[in-house]
């Protein structure tokens, strides 16, 4: 049986030992997304925990190179500090336009897809660790 607990989280499964279990790859993957999705400062006793992009959400710095390094060192940090079954976390990150069509639009929204992949170490094992994920950001008008 996998030692961790697989998202959502129901308390009543787990005081029951009924909650699906993954493996630490799903884990870890679990963690990342909680981290990409929570906003700097949002969790007031863990300030520094979260991602910068929803910083930046509403500018239009999507093409920065600037952008790109802040957003991948401020990952690089908060998965060093918050995510310790990793050790030497680089992150990539890729910002894109794409076109996203709705039936009950006539013409499609362009939004801002920014691609991550993260690559690490897990510190255990010493097995590589690979975790890729897209977030669509604030449409662009057209």
């Amino acid at each position: 049986m996998f030692p961790f607990y697989k998202a959502p989280l129901d308390p009543q499964n787990i005081k029951e030992d009924k909650s699906v279990r993954c493996n630490i790859g799903d884990s870890i993957s679990q963690h990342l997304i909680v981290m990409l999705s929570t906003k700097l400062g949002e969790i007031p006793s863990l300030p520094d925990f979260g991602c910068k992009v929803w910083d930046y959400q509403f500018e239009l710095l999507h093409k920065s190179h600037d952008f790109m390094i802040d957003i991948s060192q401020n990952l690089e940090k908060t998965i060093a500090k918050y995510e310790k079954r990793l050790i030497n976390p680089s992150v990539k990150v890729e910002i894109s336009e794409v076109e996203v069509s709705r039936a009950f639009r006539k013409h499609p929204d362009v939004k801002n897809k920014m691609n991550i992949v993260i690559n690490a170490t897990t510190i255990d094992t010493k097995e590589p660790f690979f975790f890729r994920t897209s977030l669509f950001l604030s449409p662009i008008s057209k």
